[in-house]
């Protein structure tokens, strides 16, 4: 017993060094960063590509663009000229990306499908805690692609509220970004820092580039610059959305005799910011008729259940402190998936950062299974599911999260309570362990 109680104490000493290790030679790296000023801007900044306001006359920087796919540390031959500047309502990027007309690759498609095209990309670090990103792709055309990275992987399922153009010219193609500042999480200080870095992609030469450079093994948090916005306000929401729907159906019993059934809904919608960081929500008999359709999959000779991408606007805003690491490395998708929750009657949630702490808090009551069915009695009608979703993950220096979750559901006097712990810590720059 007590050689176990030693080994025990050993293999704990060896990990806490190796976390004092770690952490100064993150330190190190952290001092070596660049450090980036915006201007504030005192005129509306027009989003068109043409780069032609007052703002935009000041001077650029041009960085090193350095490859990380196909391959790393190469620098890309093709200049990029970067202008970065913010108002009380938006943050704004600007870059000219030279290269030969004819090369450049561009297509109207829809959101989110531009990877094979040419584009540029901003990743923000709104909290700088680095464990969750924003990332807003444009390609030459204009179209946008976004996402939500996080240190437990990526989701291209988010669809952030955000204004882009583009224009090609005959050496260089320009894009303009503005990101409202309502669409955005971040603490409210006299200096507000950012980790930024910034993408892109020459399709004609297959290669990505990043500044600042990024490395294999590690997570761009790691290699992130650091922006620094003087006076950034945030925009505390406070919307109310009110919905009504009616729906009259029409069915022929005779040749001139119809049955009609109506049906209707009334519901309302509610967001208030608590703080810059936390946002909480609620909302009563909701309406998601506005949701874009579910992309088609294939249901013939599946080995696992169907799974939509959830894109509830509700159901999105900070979830990513519900994810796992091993979890989307894996076979599952997400350790959560709220499309479970088919058919709320009401249902509430905060979801923000305080400090070191990224959480989400999830209520809510799903009606689906109440229902009167079509044919038969169903002994449960009126009842509802209640589901409740608590989750978070505590920074512990770098890119390195101790994570948990709960999440239950209670129906009918039967109930599913599962409780779920996630630890992702770097030991050294490219060895990493996931636990979950």
């Amino acid at each position: 017993m007590i050689k176990k109680i030693i080994a025990i104490l050993f293999v704990l000493g060896t990990i806490l060094l190796m976390m004092d290790v770690t952490w100064a030679i993150q330190v190190q790296q952290e001092e070596k960063k660049t450090i980036l000023f915006p201007e504030k801007s005192t005129k509306k900044i027009k989003i068109d590509g043409n780069l032609d306001d007052e703002v935009w006359i000041n001077p650029f920087f041009s960085p090193k663009f350095v490859t990380c796919s196909p391959a790393y540390g190469q620098e890309l031959l093709e200049n990029t000229e970067i202008r970065m500047a913010y108002d009380k309502d938006n943050l704004y990027f600007a870059f000219t990306c030279y290269d030969e007309q004819d090369k450049i690759k561009t297509s109207l498609s829809p959101r989110d499908k531009i990877s094979n095209d040419d584009y540029v990309a901003v990743f923000i670090d709104t909290m700088g805690n680095k464990q969750t990103s924003y990332e807003f792709y444009v390609n030459p055309s204009g179209i946008q692609w976004d996402g939500l990275n996080s240190t437990s992987g990526k989701d291209d399922s988010v669809d952030f509220v955000w204004h882009s153009a583009a224009k090609i010219y005959s050496d260089c193609y320009r894009v303009e970004i503005a990101i409202p500042l309502e669409s955005i999480r971040f603490k409210e200080d006299k200096e507000v820092k950012m980790g930024l870095l910034f993408q892109r992609s020459v399709n004609h030469s297959g290669s990505i580039a990043t500044w600042p450079e990024t490395g294999p093994g590690q997570t761009d948090f790691n290699y992130m610059a650091t922006v620094v916005y003087k006076d950034l306000k945030p925009k505390l929401k406070f919307e109310i959305l009110p919905n009504f729907t009616f729906n009259r159906e029409n069915v022929r019993t005779e040749n001139n005799n119809w049955e009609h059934t109506n049906t209707s809904n009334i519901g309302v919608s509610v967001q208030y910011g608590i703080t810059s960081s936390i946002l909480a929500e609620a909302t009563i008999n909701p309406d998601f008729s506005q949701i874009e359709s579910d992309e088609f999959q294939i249901e013939v000779n599946q080995k696992y259940p169907i799974l939509y991408s959830e894109k509830r606007p509700f159901f999105m805003e900070g979830m990513g402190a519900l994810d796992f690491g091993l979890v989307q490395n894996g076979m599952m998708l997400s350790a959560v998936h709220t499309r479970n929750i088919i058919d709320p009657s009401w249902a509430a949630k905060v979801t923000g950062s305080e400090g070191k702490l990224s959480f989400a808090v999830l209520a809510a009551a799903d009606q689906s299974e109440g229902k009167e069915w079509s044919e038969g009695v169903n002994p449960n009608l009126g009842k509802d599911i209640f589901w409740g979703i608590v989750g978070g993950k505590y920074n512990i220096g770098s890119d390195n999260s101790i994570g948990f979750l709960y999440s239950g559901r209670h129906f009918a006097g039967s109930k599913n309570d599962v409780v779920g712990l996630d630890l992702q810590y770097r030991f050294f720059t490219d060895i990493r362990m996931n636990v979950s």
